[in-house]
């Protein structure tokens, strides 16, 4: 298979040449922080890891109040039988929303700033539908959820190819995305239903130490959004200026 490079030169692959194969021909590259190409493999590793993260805690968030339902119906005095599908069907109408928003300013701004930023409210108002007075809020709290919740799901498949340039690479990487966006929500409700005869709320506080857990390695995410790199500031303060100088409507 002809491969380009950069040099415009192109090179014979093997088709079983192994991805760790194909990521050995960039250390023979300089480094250039510029460029997530050059990076060393552990921090392409890093940033793969951080999305495969961020991904498994919005689809398992997504389903995890279905197998808990009946005892949040109980303890917040809902009978209507048609109601008990909301938590969840709210959710994903965030989803349907947030990435009309978060793929644009992705593109704009970069993946970090989007990134960090939604992961940063997903975990806040994880924790407020944890300790939401009654139906009404809970409801609220998981639209808001869901949409930021989507950030990963329009965001992570722009990370990977950023840092890999191989198409062995990028389609192993996007094999991981897709088997964990499918393994959160078979898990979710599973482990829900063991959670909540305890409390209703413990379905909640589980996601949240997830999500927290997650946070601390969210924060360190790396740019690799080239554009972005490529006009990062030089002086303290220029990034905000230029990040609030740009008119809204460029987002859309």
């Amino acid at each position: 298979m002809a491969f380009p490079t950069k040099s415009g030169i192109n090179t014979e692959i093997p088709y079983d040449q192994t991805t760790w194969d194909l990521e050995v021909q960039e250390k023979n590259k300089v480094e250039d922080p510029s460029d997530p190409e050059t990076w060393p493999s552990r921090k392409k590793i890093f940033v793969v890891f951080v999305g495969l993260l961020t991904l498994f805690n919005s689809v398992f968030d997504s389903t995890i109040p279905s197998g808990g339902i009946e005892f949040i119906l109980r303890a917040l005095n809902v009978k209507s039988e048609t109601q008990r599908v909301l938590p969840t069907s709210v959710y994903l109408i965030g989803y349907m929303a947030g990435p009309l928003a978060f793929g644009p300013m992705s593109e704009l701004y970069g993946g970090r700033p989007v990134m960090v930023g939604t992961f940063v409210l997903f975990t806040i108002f994880t924790l407020a539908c944890a300790v939401a007075p009654n139906w009404l809020a809970l409801i609220i709290f998981r639209v808001i959820c869901g949409i930021c919740a989507s950030s990963p799901i329009a965001v992570t498949g722009g990370l990977f190819a950023d840092v890999y340039r191989s198409p062995l690479a990028r389609g192993r990487t996007m094999a991981l995305s897709m088997a964990v966006t499918t393994a959160g929500p078979q898990f979710a409700p599973l482990v829900a239903g063991f959670i909540a005869p305890v409390g209703w709320r413990w379905i909640f506080w589980l996601s949240l130490i997830l999500a927290g857990v997650t946070l601390a390695p969210v924060l360190f995410l790396p740019e690799t959004f080239k554009p972005a790199l490529s006009r990062q500031p030089r002086k303290r303060g220029e990034g905000i200026e230029n990040l609030y100088s740009t008119p809204v409507h460029d987002i859309l």
